[in-house]
């Protein structure tokens, strides 16, 4: 998994990036709660869709932030170990991190997070 880098510049932090098939099926499976806690994960789709997303194999619960193709977050949940959530309207990304995380980075709907590449080039390279 490439690492990117997000957020403003004061506060940039570096990314996982699942932007296959491969990648994105694993997620955060097996990585041990230190590793979630320290690299939070961007999943990219080639194209809008709507996503499902669990909490198997997880070990810790989840932030997640469904984005729309500028990187503006449109709403914020709360994944459980071993739960589920959907998105049920067309997304490009969604943001990954540590239950929490959100929260002590003042991550909310409407935020427009930027990142390095740009979404926009992230999107395009997608597979």
């Amino acid at each position: 998994m490439a690492e990117i880098v997000a957020w403003p510049e004061d506060a940039a932090r570096p990314l996982l990036l699942a932007d296959d098939t491969r990648t994105r099926r694993a997620g955060m499976q097996w990585l041990c709660p230190d590793v979630v806690a320290a690299q939070p994960m961007l999943f990219v789709f080639s194209r809008p869709q709507n996503a499902r997303f669990h909490g198997n194999n997880v070990f810790v619960d989840l932030d997640l932030a469904w984005l729309d193709a500028e990187g503006r977050v449109l709403d914020v949940v709360r994944l459980p170990r071993k739960g589920e959530v959907a998105y049920d309207r067309p997304i490009a990304a969604v943001l990954e991190a540590s239950a929490g995380s959100f929260e002590r980075w003042g991550l909310e709907p409407g935020m427009r997070i930027p990142f390095s590449p740009s979404l926009e080039q992230l999107i395009r390279n997608a597979r």
